[in-house]
């Protein structure tokens, strides 16, 4: 599938996961990061390749990771994940790892383990931003699936 398939279902996706996660959590910052987990998540899997999500996500998330370990030492371990999670899949080939439920799994475990550094365990709701992730990362890997050909 192409970029614009991805976005569309990128947006619809996190769209669905937003109002979701408000009618579950009745926090609207929960909802909020949800929405944006999900949004990233959906563009993630195509970080493998010299992509849009690529050019948006790599220098961002390089950006970020880097000043939360250098002006907030007491972030370094999210940090340490988020650079990994930006940096991991340029060393990924194309429809591997990064397209698989196993990497799906591996990255919402990531994910969710450096949120709930930043946030009291009673705003993560148990596993919320994790499935947050899963229902951004599947809807990419489902539309790659029945839609190779766009």
């Amino acid at each position: 599938m192409n970029y614009g398939g991805h976005l569309a279902g990128a947006i619809f996706t996190a769209t669905g996961t937003g109002i979701g996660a408000l009618v579950y959590t009745h926090k609207f910052g929960v909802s909020v990061i949800c929405s944006i987990t999900t949004f990233i998540f959906a563009l993630y899997p195509d970080m493998d390749i010299n992509s849009i999500p690529r050019k948006m996500f790599l220098p961002l998330g390089v950006l970020i990771a880097g000043l939360l370990f250098y002006f907030m030492p007491e972030y370094k371990t999210p940090a340490i994940i988020l650079f990994c999670l930006t940096v991991f899949p340029l060393f990924m080939p194309h429809r591997g790892f990064l397209h698989s439920i196993l990497g799906m799994l591996l990255v919402a475990f990531a994910w969710n383990s450096m949120l709930s550094m930043f946030m009291p365990v009673e705003d993560l709701k148990g596993l919320i931003y994790a499935c947050a992730v899963c229902l951004g990362y599947f809807t990419h890997l489902i539309l790659d699936t029945h839609f190779k050909l766009i």
